[in-house]
């Protein structure tokens, strides 16, 4: 049994896990869950770099051709398969978060910012932000402060 491997496919496996179905039980259990899983819903890409990273390794090594290796390759591709579900999600929060800006400054609020917000916007996610998510920030992005947003008071202020 390639222990090695084992322990870094579970150290993987249970994060996605907890990510992609946080326990609800009690609020203890939803605190574990969250710490566990939030790093690898933030970065699934990097967990999946690491993953295919440690599989290589066990596969040079002559691990995977056991009968414990291949079942702990069956888990690596489950958790492969889960972080890929996370990336996917992560790629739709876009419309979430156009959606949620609608909700909560109008229909209208586009044009109160569009022109100071829009030409900073990227569009698409490039391989460099999906592989290396904290990358030195790319020329052309610019952080805009403090856009006020809703009607409580004292203001409420949004960092783009």
């Amino acid at each position: 049994m390639p222990v090695g491997y084992l322990i870094s496919v579970l150290l993987l496996l249970v994060p996605t896990a907890l990510a992609l179905a946080p326990l609800k039980r009690s609020w203890t259990l939803g605190q574990i869950s969250w710490r566990l899983g939030f790093q690898i819903s933030e970065l699934p890409t990097v967990a999946a770099l690491w993953l295919l990273f440690w599989t290589a390794f066990a596969a040079l090594d002559g691990e995977l051709a056991t009968p414990g290796g291949l079942a702990v390759l069956g888990l690596a591709v489950l958790t492969l398969a889960g972080l890929g579900v996370l990336v996917r999600r992560s790629l739709r929060a876009r419309a979430v978060v156009a959606e949620a800006l609608r909700a909560g400054l109008g229909r209208d609020h586009s044009g109160q910012h569009s022109q100071q917000i829009e030409p900073r916007v990227e569009h698409r996610p490039s391989i460099v932000s999906l592989v290396w998510p904290l990358a030195v920030r790319r020329r052309g992005v610019e952080r805009v402060r403090d856009l006020a947003y809703g009607r409580a008071q004292p203001a409420q202020l949004l960092d783009l």
